[in-house]
Parts: structure tokens; sequence; C-alpha cells
């Protein structure tokens, strides 16, 4: 199977730890393309349509269409995507680390609320506001 060429990330803009981590990989260099995109909002609702438990958990969408949701698999593509990161999506994704790296990310997103409330809002001038 061959690698895609760009991914779109679908975030919950309701909870300050994703929206921390959209704004994270924004500025990331990367292999491809990542775009970020608030789950719901018009422009994924475009394109992609209205499904489900969209914005539950992460959802990586790539330009082929293949889709990752959730932990760890959503988490381990971005990683992958990225240049300082992919050795450790290699890693956590080996069969000796997957299922530690599962039950982190899976705890990760479990407590993201409470985790973001810790951190609070991202600063900076063009993230997107929580509804």
């Amino acid at each position: 199977m061959t690698s895609p060429a760009s991914i779109t990330v679908l975030y919950d803009p309701h909870c300050n730890l994703c929206r921390r981590s959209a704004l994270w990989l924004t500025h990331q260099p990367g292999y491809i393309p990542i775009e970020v995109m608030a789950a719901g909002s018009p422009a994924a609702i475009d394109q992609f349509g209205d499904f489900g438990r969209l914005g539950d958990d992460m959802v990586v969408v790539a330009d082929d269409g293949r889709m990752w949701w959730g932990s760890p698999d959503a988490y381990l593509v971005c990683l992958w995507a990225l240049r300082k990161w992919r050795p450790w999506a290699e890693r956590l994704s080996s069969p000796v680390l997957a299922g530690l790296a599962g039950g982190f990310f899976k705890r990760v997103s479990t407590h993201r609320m409470a985790i973001g409330a810790i951190l609070g809002p991202p600063k900076c001038a063009d993230c997107t506001p929580a509804t």
C-alpha cells in the first residue's frame, strides 16, 4: 500500500488539548502536508459529511480516502507525517511498544477535556475559538 500524499486531521474544537495539538501539528515540519479542521465545522461537513461521533476522538483522513479514528492509530499517523516524530511513530507501532502506546493514547484521549482544562486555551491570534 502506498503512503498518503497528505492528511487532514479533524479535531474537537471544544477541547483545549485538541486545539493546542492541532496548532502544534501545523507548526511542525512534515514529510507530507497536514491540514487541521475543526470537526463539525462547515468546512469539515462540506468535505467529509456529518457522520456520527465526529469530534468524540481525533480522526485522520488521507488524500486517498483512508481513515484512522482514535487512539492509537490516528495519533501514530500524525506522528508518522512529521519529520522529527516519524522515528517515534515507527517505534511506538512496533510489537514491543504497541500495547503501551495504545494504552497511553487511549488514556490521554479519555481524559483530554480535563487535561485541556488544566492547560487552558491556546494563546494565538488565529486559533479556532471554542463555540
